[in-house]
């Protein structure tokens, strides 16, 4: 930065946030609130290969809005080393800063229905968002990545106690998670954004699809606008505990049941176009450009899959000595392949020992069998040495 003479981007770090509690209802119902916020500007310099000026006079005109999209250069035009004549490009640099907005809130109630029954409520919502200028894709000065994530959590509990030895206590829990990362350009260091009409085909734009557009992607820099990837996950979990305390034992019984469905919301439309360099612009119009393009293109249906787990386990926990104590137990978990929720049900193969024999299974084929002796034991002793 110091020798492009373009100075520093500043550093910028603020964390905040605050809690606050109590009664209700005296005695019977309380409340606990809090939020943290968190804002970064996280400063980078940043050096890309951009067309040059003379490239993009000469290129096609179907070509032009892609190319003066682009930054700006900011040095002179480059040599190719074999021919010692320009290539097309030339370098533009900038600082950039990258930011980052995180927050996190919460709010808790708890309520006692009596001197037996306890009851609770607990709410998560957790947004944020992060901007990336010239990330891992789209590596141009005024491309930018945007992330964002959204997490939320809501669990309900109730502790009863039914005499003086015996206590359950039951946990309902839904959680939701979603993030999504998509692109756009702007007019940073001197480039423009491109309609989503010369993006896309007829039907389909920047909210449910994407492009890169690159020359010789992964060594000059790449713009791309459009959505690459939205992913839902949800889990819906059961937890209840049965504790008995019977002389030196303490004894737990418990179970744990958890549905979870991932959805990647994949755009219907995904394309690719890079155009070879091979650092003969030569002068001649249009010529590293011409007839030396490839193009991906992809239409996907979004995927949809669910999973089920159970889980039951057995504890003692025994005072064998006043210093000796005795821990052990069993647990016993099932994990169902999973199922799809869309009826686009995973793809399974068999014969997976043999390359030369491997191949898909028939269709509704579970990826892999439910196993049934999933036991795991445990045991503990604990010695306490000195008083």
């Amino acid at each position: 930065a110091n020798r492009a003479g373009t100075g520093h981007v500043a550093s910028r770090q603020n964390d905040f946030g605050g809690v606050i509690g109590g009664p209700i209802k005296k005695d019977r119902t309380f409340f606990f609130g809090s939020f943290e916020g968190l804002r970064l500007r996280q400063p980078t310099f940043v050096i890309t290969d951009v067309p040059s000026m003379a490239l993009r006079q000469q290129a096609p005109a179907f070509l032009h809005p892609f190319l003066n999209a682009y930054p700006t250069p900011t040095g002179p035009d480059e040599i190719d080393v074999k021919t010692g004549k320009p290539n097309g490009f030339a370098p533009a640099s900038a600082g950039v800063s990258s930011p980052s907005t995180l927050n996190a809130a919460s709010l808790k109630i708890d309520h006692m229905v009596n001197s037996k029954v306890q009851l609770f409520g607990r709410y998560n919502y957790a947004p944020s968002n992060a901007d990336a200028r010239a990330s891992a894709i789209a590596t141009a000065l005024n491309a930018v990545t945007r992330f964002d994530s959204w997490l939320q959590t809501m669990t309900v509990g109730a502790v009863t106690i039914l005499n003086s030895t015996m206590t359950n206590d039951l946990r309902a829990n839904y959680s939701r998670s979603e993030g999504e990362r998509h692109f756009f350009t702007d007019s940073f260091a001197g480039g423009s954004s491109i309609p989503d009409s010369l993006w896309f085909p007829s039907g389909f734009t920047s909210a449910d699809a994407g492009v890169t557009f690159g020359i010789n992607t992964g060594v000059h820099a790449a713009i791309a606008q459009g959505a690459l990837a939205n992913v839902l996950n949800q889990q819906y979990n059961i937890v209840d505990t049965f504790t008995a305390v019977k002389g030196a034992h303490q004894l737990k019984f418990g179970l744990d049941y958890r549905h979870y469905n991932t959805a990647g919301l994949n755009n219907s439309f995904q394309a690719s176009t890079s155009y070879a360099d091979t650092g003969f612009l030569n002068n001649v119009p249009g010529t590293i450009l011409s007839g030396l393009g490839s193009a991906t293109i992809s239409i996907s249906r979004p995927g949809d899959m669910l999973y089920n787990s159970w889980s039951v386990y057995a504890q003692d926990t025994w005072k064998l000595r006043p210093r000796l104590t005795l821990t052990y137990g069993l647990r016993w978990e099932v994990n169902p392949p999973p199922g799809a929720g869309n009826g686009l049900q995973p793809f399974a193969v068999d014969q997976i020992s043999n390359a030369a024999t491997m191949a898909l299974a028939p269709a509704g084929t579970p990826l892999y069998h439910t196993q049934y002796r999933n036991f795991a034991p445990r045991v503990g002793l604990a010695y306490q040495a000195s008083k």
